[in-house]
């Protein structure tokens, strides 16, 4: 058996992944009453995420020596770990603070690493209300609430 690079597998786990949403979102209907329906975005979505990954792995099989790093090393790793676990705190955080609080709090730890303290509140702030305007008031999205009851 001929051995595959770090590409090949993270395509065919890719490729996996998309093709179980595919079949799942075929559950949904298509339509709705007035245009797409619930399953329409998930088909098309996973479905081009499928064919990406096919690209993908076919890319990575010319690619006899595979990427040049495949792991980061130093800062790199250290930035990707701070990210994940700023990640695993938001998720613990939002049943507990709601959406705003916990997006804001997320935003900021993640911005305050690269620009000045005001500018990332602004920014943490301006992204999480402007979220929270487009899914809570245009798309009709409730977001967890916590315990200050916003």
């Amino acid at each position: 058996m001929k051995k595959w690079n770090a590409g090949v597998w993270a395509g065919i786990a890719f490729a996996l992944f998309s093709l179980t949403f595919f079949l799942l979102s075929l559950e949904f209907p298509y339509t709705g009453p007035v245009g797409p329906g619930p399953g329409f975005l998930p088909l098309w979505i996973s479905g081009i995420m499928f064919v990406l990954s096919v690209f993908y792995i076919l890319e990575s099989i010319k690619d006899k020596d595979g990427p040049k790093e495949p792991m980061p090393r130093g800062a790199a790793l250290r930035s990707v770990l701070f990210i994940l676990a700023c990640l695993v705190a938001y998720l613990i955080l939002m049943p507990i603070l709601g959406f705003i609080l916990a997006s804001v709090l997320f935003l900021f730890t993640l911005f305050v690493r690269h620009y000045k303290w005001y500018i990332s509140i602004g920014a943490a702030l301006l992204v999480t209300f402007f979220l929270f305007w487009l899914f809570g008031s245009v798309l009709n999205v409730s977001f967890p609430q916590g315990i200050f009851g916003w």
